[in-house]
Parts: C-alpha cells; sequence; structure tokens
C-alpha cells in the first residue's frame, strides 16, 4: 500500500529564476511478472503517470513504463513567474490516484519582498535600493599582528 507522497519545493524564490522541484511515492511497483510465495502469479500494480501542474497549467509529466523500479523518485526543474501553487499527481494502474500540493512564493529581490504584479520595475528597483541602503553597515579591516598568536 503506498504511502503518503513526499514533494520538496523551495518556499521562496526569485522571479524568473529556475527552481529544482524533488518527488518520491513510496509504492512497490508490481510488475505482473514475479509469483508470490505461493506460486501465483503477483497481479501487475505500479505507477503509470505522474504530472505537475503549476497554478493549473501543466509543466511537467511523466509516463512510467514497466522497468521502473520501486519508490519512483523524479527531480526536475521549473522557471516561476509568479507565486502560486504546484499540483503533483500519480495514477496507478488500479485507477487511483496520489495527488499532493505545495505552494511557492516569488519575489522580486533577495527574498524578503513578495512580488506585486501592479508595480513597475523602476519602482520595485527603487525600493530595493532604499531596503538595502539601510542595511549597508561600515565594517571594518581585519588587523592582523605580525606574529602568530
Amino acid at each position: 500500500m503506498p504511502k503518503k507522497p513526499h514533494v520538496r519545493v523551495p518556499k521562496i524564490a526569485r522571479k524568473g529564476k529556475v527552481v529544482p522541484i524533488k518527488t518520491k511515492i513510496d509504492h512497490p511497483m508490481e510488475t505482473g511478472w514475479r509469483k508470490g510465495k505461493d506460486g501465483t502469479p503477483v497481479p501487475r500494480n505500479r505507477i503509470n503517470r505522474f504530472v505537475c501542474a503549476f497554478n493549473g497549467e501543466e509543466v511537467f509529466k511523466s509516463d512510467f513504463d514497466a522497468g521502473v523500479a520501486a519508490d519512483p523518485y523524479l527531480a526536475f526543474f521549473v522557471k516561476v513567474e509568479e507565486s502560486g501553487a504546484f499540483e503533483f499527481t500519480w495514477v496507478e494502474d488500479e485507477g487511483r490516484t496520489f495527488t499532493r500540493s505545495a505552494s511557492i512564493l516569488v519575489t522580486w529581490d533577495d527574498g524578503r519582498n513578495p512580488y506585486k504584479k501592479g508595480e513597475s520595475h523602476e519602482t520595485q528597483d527603487k525600493l530595493s535600493s532604499r531596503r538595502r541602503g539601510l542595511a549597508i553597515r561600515r565594517v571594518r579591516p581585519a588587523i592582523r599582528c605580525s606574529r602568530r598568536c
């Protein structure tokens, strides 16, 4: 019996960056060729399709064949332009589907300020430079002595 799928999505990303997405589902992936302890064939039961959608738009899909190992792991990359939710769906031979979702916050600077569609890039750059200017501090160079301490 498959357990809950595992998904790893970054919580925050900059606008226009490519982010890694990692998924894994615990599943035995029975091919139907193996025989059980009593000699009867084990029924075929495997995941045959995976789909990833971002804000309702399909961004990645994969069809699995019989050669895929148990507990399939997928890693792929997606370019994000806006905040939203990823929806991951695995489809089994028996018709069961397993779903998981994860959200991502897209920012326009170093990860602290969310991207707002209504603002122009000039406004965002001004705000960003002001915030960075407040955060700049004067740093003294390190002083080293002539002998090893």
